[in-house]
């Protein structure tokens, strides 16, 4: 009904006060078979009419009334005035430069719109581009599968290989020519800050602000540009860190490996490979001078050694945690289970739990894992 009226609103204006005197005139005598666009213009040009009004008088002709294409107020003005709604940019609180658009935000209904995603890159990437589906999936937008059909389309860049930057950034341009918001993601946006601040009318979020969206592409579908280029830095409690460590690279000094190990030892990773340098035929690596095999033996004994002093279970004991069963321990009469930070842990074996969940009381532990004992609400 709202932009019925807003529609009669900017056609009545463009034909000029007779017109608009003519509508208030009409408006004061009961006409049931006019049009319905005519009676909301009437209503609206005579200024004492309400929005509940206007509806009263739609509701009149049931479906007779032909519903036109859906427009905000900016697509109004461009349409019957012929001017175009001003984009300039506005910076925003939190880093986010957001340029304000025109159209009437109660014309619009935010999660009804279709959007296209489209991921380039490794798999990590594509993780990332499901993540985000399934979050505007749930808040109830249409996600479809081409340009063509969508009112907004999200693109996951990725920079690892020059083809697959360049295909992003030509999708970024096909969209806009195609006159689709648009909304760049990935890497693209985050590791080049000249090109982000080139390309206008494309909103953007960091690789960290992925979680944001919904909020983006609800912005951008308003007609706003928004920007989320600024990198979150949270810390994760309890994060279970795993990693490689090669010794006795060739062009490895002892300064290099005093950094190594004072890594080690800040971060006291739950997971730790160590393994020794050896050179792959047709490598670089290989036609370079290696270092001395003691020195190599040397710095991997000393990083296992290392590793192996502290226990980086030992935090968990007496904690009361959820855990995840999967596997069974046959010798030792035992059903393993993982925390949600990947812990390690042994219960008393009990084949009834695999596949489920159960919160443990977590007590004895070792460098390995941490024994458990249920304590309740399986599932």
């Amino acid at each position: 009904v709202r932009w019925r009226a807003v529609a009669a609103l900017a056609a009545a204006a463009a034909e000029g006060g007779e017109e608009q005197e003519e509508g208030r005139r009409e408006a004061k005598v009961a006409q049931p078979r006019r049009p319905a666009v005519a009676v909301a213009a009437a209503a609206v040009a005579a200024g004492g009419g309400t929005g509940a009004e206007a509806v009263r008088d739609l509701e009149d002709f049931g479906e007779e009334a032909t519903r036109p294409e859906r427009l905000g107020i900016g697509e109004v003005l461009q349409h019957w005035l012929g001017k175009k709604p001003s984009q300039k940019l506005k910076p925003q609180a939190g880093g986010c430069g957001c340029s304000s658009g025109a159209q009437d935000s109660e014309s619009y209904l935010p999660g009804k719109q279709k959007v296209y995603v489209r991921t380039y890159g490794c798999p990590h990437n594509a993780s990332d581009g499901e993540y985000m589906m399934g979050q505007l999936r749930d808040y109830g937008y249409t996600l479809v599968d081409s340009m063509e059909d969508c009112d907004a389309c999200v693109i996951n860049s990725c920079t690892v290989k020059h083809p697959s930057e360049t295909r992003a950034m030509n999708m970024v341009t096909n969209a806009q020519q195609a006159g689709k918001q648009v909304v760049l993601a990935g890497c693209v946006p985050s590791s080049d800050k000249k090109l982000a601040e080139s390309l206008e009318g494309v909103s953007m979020l960091d690789v960290t602000q992925l979680d944001r969206i919904v909020d983006v592409v609800e912005e951008s579908l308003k007609g706003n540009t928004v920007k989320l280029l600024q990198k979150r830095k949270e810390a994760i409690p309890d994060i279970f860190l795993l990693s490689d460590i090669i010794c006795g690279f060739p062009s490895e000094s002892r300064e290099d490996w005093e950094a190594t190990m004072a890594l080690v030892r800040k971060y006291r990773f739950q997971g730790l490979h160590v393994s020794q340098f050896y050179a792959r035929p047709g490598t670089a690596a290989a036609r370079m001078k290696p270092l001395k095999s003691n020195i190599i033996k040397d710095r991997w004994r000393e990083c296992t050694d290392e590793t192996n002093a502290y226990n980086r279970n030992e935090g968990l004991e007496g904690r009361i945690e959820r855990v995840w069963f999967s596997a069974t321990e046959e010798e030792r009469g035992q059903t393993i289970g993982r925390t949600k930070a990947f812990a390690k842990v042994l219960i008393t074996r009990d084949d009834t739990l695999l596949g489920r969940s159960a919160t443990v009381k977590l007590g004895k532990s070792c460098k390995l894992h941490v024994e458990g004992k249920v304590v309740g609400d399986v599932q």
